[in-house]
């Protein structure tokens, strides 16, 4: 399953998550129905712009536990202390993308920046 994980500041409104995701795709020839899922940590599990996002693609949105991101902050490639300061995590699109699958994911894609969004692919079977 490809999983695209998101980070994205408060300021994000849906249309900056869907032009992220695009631009992470095109990079790597895939195409919006490649997608099996988004990833995000819990703490934006209510961010209206990842579900409106998420909506518009026709997929679900996984989250990640505080615990499941720092269980992969090993296998993460990109180190930001800003990151790291707001979210707890170093990277924490590609955190996100690799807690929801099995430890085998491997991340596809390390993060890509647009604007507010960060974004993230990692390949694997769902948990």
């Amino acid at each position: 399953m490809i999983v695209l994980g998101l980070g994205f500041s408060s300021s994000a409104a849906s249309a900056d998550l869907v032009s992220a995701i695009d631009a992470a795709i095109s990079g790597q020839k895939l195409r919006r129905a490649d997608i099996g899922a988004l990833a995000s940590a819990d703490f934006k599990r209510g961010a209206r712009c990842l579900a409106e996002a998420a909506n518009e693609l026709g997929v679900d949105v996984l989250f990640a536990s505080e615990t499941a991101l720092g269980r992969v902050e090993n296998r993460i490639v990109t180190r930001s202390a800003r990151s790291r300061e707001h979210s707890g995590s170093d990277c924490l699109c590609e955190a996100a993308a690799l807690a929801v699958l099995c430890e085998n994911a491997k991340l596809v894609m390390p993060r890509l920046v647009c604007g507010p969004v960060t974004c993230a692919i990692a390949l694997g079977e769902p948990q």
